[in-house]
C-alpha cells in the first residue's frame, strides 16, 4: 500500500519542518510548501494529493481559508484539515467536511485528525458504488481527484 500524500502548508519554517518529520515517521509522504501559491502549483500540476493540511494565517499573499476553497473546486475529494492558533472555524467559510485543528496542536493531535479524515473517507468508499474504468466518461478523472498513483 502507497502512503497517503499529504499536502503540508505552514509558513512557520520551524513548525513546518518539525510536522514533515513526524508526519513522515507515521508513514505519510509530505509535499511541504511555506505559502498558497506553492501548494497551488503542486495541485495544478495533477500531482498526488490525499490532504491538504494547511494553516489559514500563511503571511503574505494568499490566506490557508482560500486556499482550501479553491483546492475544494479542483479537486472536491480532497481532504482538508484547517489549522490556527489565532482564528476559529467561524472566522471564515469552511469546507464542508473538513476538520479543524487549534494552535498549539500535539503530533498526537495531528495523527488522530488525519487518521480519523482518512477513515471517513474509507468509510465512504466502501458503501459508494464503484463505476469500472471502462465505463467512465472519455476525459474523465479517475474518482480520487489526486491523479494517477505512479
Amino acid at each position: 500500500m502507497e502512503p497517503k500524500i499529504v499536502l503540508l502548508v505552514e509558513n512557520e519554517p520551524l513548525l513546518g519542518e518539525l510536522m514533515t518529520e513526524a508526519l513522515t515517521d507515521k508513514g505519510f509522504a509530505v509535499v511541504a510548501s511555506t505559502n498558497a501559491g506553492g501548494a497551488l502549483r503542486h495541485l495544478l500540476s495533477g500531482a498526488d494529493c490525499d490532504i491538504l493540511f494547511t494553516d489559514i494565517d500563511l503571511g503574505e499573499g494568499m490566506d490557508g481559508a482560500t486556499l482550501a476553497q479553491l483546492a475544494h473546486a479542483m479537486r472536491p475529494t480532497l481532504l482538508i484539515v484547517y489549522t490556527s492558533g489565532r482564528h476559529s472555524t467561524q472566522d471564515f467559510a469552511t469546507v464542508p467536511g473538513a476538520a479543524f485543528l487549534p494552535k498549539p496542536y500535539s503530533l498526537s493531535d495531528v495523527d488522530r485528525a488525519l487518521t480519523q479524515k482518512l477513515g471517513e473517507t474509507a468509510k465512504l468508499s466502501e458503501t459508494a458504488p464503484v463505476t469500472p474504468p471502462s465505463h467512465r466518461g472519455q476525459g474523465t478523472a479517475p474518482a480520487s481527484g489526486c491523479g494517477n498513483r505512479r
